[in-house]
């Protein structure tokens, strides 16, 4: 007898779509049925998924939790939760806590906590910063998906690390199993100079931010990783991407044979400056919301391959500290939530809204992250053998998500 029977729904996976029934035993999947089979088996627990659509479990590659360190706004428990309710059942955990995953005592140390306190599986990023280049290889050997380093600024923790740290990571570990080194790409130098001169003429209005980091402030920063991972071989992910001139560059680049992946956010897909405008503090961002023109033009990149996959970029500010910008953008820390509700926004935005292909929309919200770190086929797959990790969803049931400004 099986562990669990999910039977008459559609199953997707990133190449096919077919109606069938999948067998789970001791965690792991280990049969799929045709619905032309006569007598499915026996389960302890029955799921009747008719009328919705099984696929892969979601996976959020891009989740801050921030444990340990910032533990006021969520840890590793809250967080997994909401991941859980919004139908995520991996998240790839990012390494801005305090302190940072830097090297092996820190990344055993937020290991620790997440593995006490998670209610769904998790990965670990690891930090690159200017000075633990030798402690890179020992990130990946301990079980790093991948080390991010920032060449925008990032903060006193967290310092930017210059271009010679990233040309010779990129160099140093091109030909390391499973090392992928990530940016966040905007120009540190023309982002901290848009800023002050916003600043000294003596905006405050939210658009400003979007205004002191124009896209050629991302552009730049996404052609200069590129090129360093052409002249180096090495592979390169770009996160939060926003711009599609961004995604053009990236096309190119990969045409060119040069091993770079890509990833976009629901919040630049499903919404723009114009949201900027009217929330203020609670749609500050970096990279921000650009303008209208731009969300449309992503959806080419989404639709023809361009773009990897998308992620949420979650961060837990809370209240307080978001509605310290509602006079002056600034005061705001950058960042929005966004685990619980990725999910269900994607399938409106892409299925309901976009036509995009359900087999597509698995490879955006699942395949193609597990592929990228090192994860397939163990997640992102309905293969035998592979974990027992769904996400079933109905793609016409409505619900509607307020904000707690509606309650004041």
């Amino acid at each position: 007898m099986y562990d669990l029977l999910i039977k008459n729904g559609t199953l997707a996976t990133h190449d096919s779509v077919f109606p069938g029934a999948i067998a789970v035993k001791g965690g792991k999947i280990s049969a799929v049925f045709s619905p032309c089979t006569d007598s499915l088996p026996q389960a302890e627990v029955v799921i009747d998924a008719t009328g919705k659509i099984v696929m892969p479990g979601c996976i959020d590659s891009h989740v801050h939790i921030q444990e340990p360190g910032y533990t006021y706004g969520e840890d590793f428990a809250s967080g997994t939760m909401a991941a859980a309710a919004g139908g995520i059942t991996t998240i790839l955990e990012h390494p801005l806590s305090n302190p940072p995953v830097r090297d092996r005592d820190t990344f055993l140390l937020k290991l620790g906590l997440a593995q006490e306190k998670a209610y769904i599986d998790f990965g670990l990023w690891g930090a690159l910063l200017p000075d633990n280049l030798k402690q890179v290889k020992d990130l990946f050997d301990l079980g790093c998906v991948a080390v991010k380093g920032f060449i925008s600024y990032a903060g006193e923790d967290y310092p930017s690390i210059p271009d010679s740290v990233l040309y010779d990571v990129l160099k140093d570990l091109k030909d390391y199993p499973g090392a992928v080194v990530s940016v966040h790409a905007e120009n540190l130098e023309m982002s901290e100079t848009g800023i002050r001169r916003l600043q000294e003429s003596g905006r405050t209005d939210p658009i400003a931010h979007l205004e002191s980091r124009e896209s050629i402030v991302e552009l730049e920063a996404i052609s200069r990783a590129v090129l360093f991972a052409k002249e180096t071989g090495g592979r390169l992910h770009i996160v939060h991407m926003s711009i599609a001139e961004g995604a053009e560059l990236i096309k190119r680049a990969k045409q060119e044979g040069v091993r770079v992946t890509v990833e976009t956010c629901p919040h630049f897909l499903m919404a723009d400056s114009d949201m900027l405008r009217e929330k203020g503090p609670f749609a500050k961002m970096t990279p921000p919301l650009r303008r209208p023109h731009n969300r449309e033009a992503l959806w080419d990149y989404i639709k023809d391959g361009t773009i990897d996959f998308i992620a949420s970029d979650h961060v837990p500010l809370t209240y307080e500290e978001k509605s310290a910008g509602l006079e002056d953008i600034w005061r705001a820390p950058n960042g929005i939530p966004g685990v619980e509700t990725f999910v269900p926004l994607m399938i409106d935005g892409c299925l309901n809204r976009r036509g995009i292909p359900l087999t597509r929309f698995v490879q955006l919200m699942s395949t193609n992250a597990a592929k990228v770190f090192g994860l397939y086929p163990k997640k992102g797959s309905l293969l035998p053998g592979s974990d027992a990790d769904f996400t079933i969803f109905d793609r016409h049931k409505k619900w509607v998500y307020h904000s707690r400004e509606r309650y004041n």
